[in-house]
Formats: structure tokens, sequence, C-alpha cells
């Protein structure tokens, strides 16, 4: 009969293997960021103390409302943001539809949070609800958007916020792999990392969810080729030559005479 690892044994087990400072994770996860930007990898060190953690905002508000509902482990949230604060956790550009990450614990792990794209029925129900609302892309990434493009943003069926049916999440740690939790500290981790991202620039958000700011704002009408400024007059007819008017006329009634 198969052996199936309790949380008691994974504690026990983690027990033996020797605890390595703060000060050491945090250097080598700064070992590991800066040998993967000589390769050409873009790579950020995050480092946010835990009373800091997704401040009061729109943005930093619903990203951690959202993402919580993933699981009621408080501690494990909880040491997420440790881990934050701890300068551990290196976070890969974000991307459509997914975000990755590496984080220094007793090993380093692999993180890799992964969303459903909005789908075009999806964006269309978003478009529809922002477009009396937004005049530019400028207006959709508002570090305080108006109470209708909150609305429609948070919305359940067509909310550029992620459900929780939207997220997958992956982690090669022990706690991950082996209690089958939904949510390790190294998600959570990464989880407000990515957060922190978002809300200093909520234009990653829309790109996680693969909605292009451009579809969602309205076409500006362009005038037509034969432009006329206010006084009716055709913009052309103000470059013509001194007397051009005169000659043509003189021209034509020369033909008539002949």
């Amino acid at each position: 009969m198969k052996h199936t690892r309790t949380k008691d044994d994974l504690i026990e087990k983690l027990k033996q293997v020797p605890y390595t400072p703060v000060a050491d994770r945090a250097a080598q996860a700064e070992q590991a960021a800066q040998s993967l930007q000589q390769q050409g990898v873009a790579v950020q060190t995050m480092r946010v103390k835990h009373r800091e953690v997704l401040q009061n905002s729109f943005w930093s508000n619903e990203w951690r409302q959202h993402m919580e509902v993933l699981t009621h482990d408080q501690a494990r949230l909880n040491r997420g943001k440790t881990y934050l604060g701890q300068g551990v956790v290196n976070i890969f550009p974000i991307k459509s539809n997914s975000i990755a990450a590496k984080v220094q614990g007793k090993d380093e792990y692999n993180i890799r949070l992964d969303f459903k794209p909005l789908s075009e029925l999806q964006q269309t129900g978003f478009r529809d609800d922002v477009v009396n609302t937004v005049v530019s892309a400028d207006d959709l990434l508002q570090p305080n958007p108006s109470a209708a493009l909150q609305q429609a943003l948070t919305h359940r069926d067509h909310g550029v916020f992620p459900r929780k049916a939207d997220i997958k999440v992956t982690c090669s740690c022990p706690d991950k792999q082996e209690t089958q939790v939904n949510v390790c500290k190294h998600i959570a981790a990464t989880f407000y990392g990515a957060g922190e991202k978002i809300a200093t620039s909520p234009k990653l958000l829309y790109i996680l969810r693969n909605v292009k700011l451009a579809n969602l704002v309205p076409k500006k009408q362009l005038p037509p080729r034969s432009a006329r400024n206010s006084a009716g007059v055709r913009i052309s007819s103000l470059f013509k030559k001194p007397g051009a008017g005169v000659q043509k006329h003189a021209a034509r009634a020369a033909v008539v005479k002949a």
C-alpha cells in the first residue's frame, strides 16, 4: 500500500534540512538574478516590507481580494508577504496569460501562475461597459478609476480581474508537491509581488488577461479629405497663387471669342 505523506510527515522532513539564514537566501536570490540578467533575461528582485505589501489602492485591493480566494490559510499568506520583504523573490516580466518567478527558500523553487485569457465574448462585454466611460487609454490606467470603470473591471462575468476558476498555480517546492496545498508561501509571495507590479503599472493587468487597450478606446472620426476650415472655406483655396482666378477667367473668355 502506497504511503501518502501527511503534513506532519512533511514537517519532520523539513526539520532535517539545515536552516539557511535570511541574509544568505537573499544573497543567493540576488546572485541568481544577476546571472539571469547577464544572460539577457529580464528579472526583478522584489523587496517589499510586510506592512507595505499591497497598500490601500483600488488596483492593489482588488488584486489581493481576487488572489486570496484561492486559500483560507492565512499563515501561508503571511509567510508569502514576509518572503517578499526578504528579497528572495525574483519575478520575470508579466506577459500574456502567465506570471513566472523563482523564490529562494531552502532551495530555489520555480513558480508559475497561469491565467485564462478573456474570451472574445468577455472582451466584448467589458468593452460595452466602458465605451461611454473612457476617452483615451490613459483613462483605463488611472490610479483611482471612475466608479463605472471599477465596476466593469471587477464584473463577475467579464471583468479583467481574474476569478478563482481563471487561475492555475504550480510550485516545485515540497509543500506544494507533497501536501497538495493550493497556495504555498512561495506562490503567495509571487502573487503579492505581482500585485505590487500591477499596482505600479495597471497596464500589466490588461497584458496578463490578453486585453489590448487600443480595442477599448472609441475610434476617433477623421475629418473628410476635402476638409474645410471653421468658416466653411476649402483649406486648399487658401494657398492659391495671387491672380490665379483672374487668369483662369480670362482664358475661358478667350476660348468663347474664338
